[in-house]
């Protein structure tokens, strides 16, 4: 089993994708957190917040690992992602 766990460098990857600075990538990180957990929910997940954090992680790691994304919306990549949890 691949270890997804989200690492303090995917972690940063993640942030600097978000935003130009902490603060507000910080804001889009909640904002994206909460809209995926809510995407889980409504489609009766039986885990939504475990779904929403796999999702987040599988980004995270392929942002680290240098997969350049380059949708203009990052929720779009996300909803992408999240379809495949």
């Amino acid at each position: 089993m691949i270890d997804n766990s989200l690492t303090p460098a995917s972690f940063d990857s993640l942030l600097a994708y978000l935003g130009p600075d902490r603060e507000s990538a910080a804001r889009a990180y909640l904002e994206l957190r909460r809209a995926l957990f809510i995407f889980f929910a409504t489609r009766g997940a039986a885990s939504p917040d475990e779904m929403t954090d796999e999702t987040i992680n599988r980004v995270a790691r392929r942002l680290s690992e240098g997969e350049l994304i380059t949708t203009e919306n990052p929720s779009n990549y996300f909803y992408g992602v999240a379809r495949n949890v």
